[in-house]
Formats: structure tokens, sequence, C-alpha cells
């Protein structure tokens, strides 16, 4: 009878433990979900161009605004990274996306040396170095349309 009781004892605990830590770990993702849908103030600080190269963006570049210092995809645009690394601005009508423009970053110092990669946070784009051979210099964000290259900004 004293086994019966004991096994019991700890088959309860062991059920009671299990279901504990199983909503520890929803809840822990839940909360994981929420951070990467609003970026926090301090991961936007990112996005804000040291130096804006430009007073207005190209015409031609659909889905993109300028403001207070961060390039922001527009109301029914977003980012996509493409597979040679660059971000491209593509409506997102959920029908494959006409291209509006294409972004990338390069090296600027006297000497350049290393690289700078192109980095998407929520609705914004940016330039930042990279952690294997960053860039010695300064990172600048260019844009590409109709084969034609526009400096924006320096990170």
């Amino acid at each position: 009878m004293k086994r019966i009781s004991m096994i019991l004892v700890a088959v309860v605990t062991l059920t009671l433990l299990i279901g504990a830590y199983s909503q520890t770990r929803q809840s822990g993702n839940q909360s994981t979900q929420t951070s990467n849908d609003q970026p926090t103030k301090e991961q936007m600080a990112k996005a804000k161009a040291k130096k804006v190269l430009v007073k207005r963006l190209p015409d031609s570049l659909e889905g993109v605004e300028l403001k207070d210092g961060i390039f922001r995809a527009k109301p029914g645009f977003e980012f996509v990274t493409q597979p040679d690394g660059t971000v491209a601005a593509a409506r997102n009508n959920g029908g494959g996306g006409n291209i509006a423009g294409s972004f990338d970053c390069s090296c600027s110092a006297d000497v350049p040396k290393g690289k700078c990669k192109v980095t998407t946070l929520g609705s914004a784009v940016y330039c930042s170095k990279t952690e294997v051979d960053p860039c010695n210099g300064v990172c600048s964000l260019e844009v590409t349309i109709s084969s034609r290259n526009t400096h924006l900004a320096i990170y």
C-alpha cells in the first residue's frame, strides 16, 4: 500500500512539473514573437542614418519614405531579402509583387576594407557592418532603380 501511494505521489508531481514547464515555454515564445513584431526604440536607433545624402527620394522609387533619418516601407509595400543579399522594396499584395527598387550597402573609407550588409528591421531598411570582416570606415546605403544607383545615406 505504501509503495502504491509513493508511486502515485511521484506520478502526480511529475505531471504537475511537466504542465508548468509547458506553460512557461509557451508564454516565453509568445513574448519573443511580440518583440520581433514591434522593434524597440534601441533597435530602431540603429536604423537611423548618421547622415542622409539626399534631400528627397528618387521619384521612381515607389513604396519607400524617409522620415527622421529612417527609410521605411509605406503601407502596401514591404522589404524582401533577395538571394544576392540585397533588399528589394516590393508591393505586398500577395501576387508576387513588383520590385520598386533594390537596396544594397557598401564600405566607404580612404582605403575601403571589410564589408557592410543591408538589414531590415520591421518596416525599416538600413546598413550595418558585418560581424566577420567589418568595414573599416562607414557604410553607405544605396538604391538601384533600372540600373541606376543613388547613394542615400551613411551609417
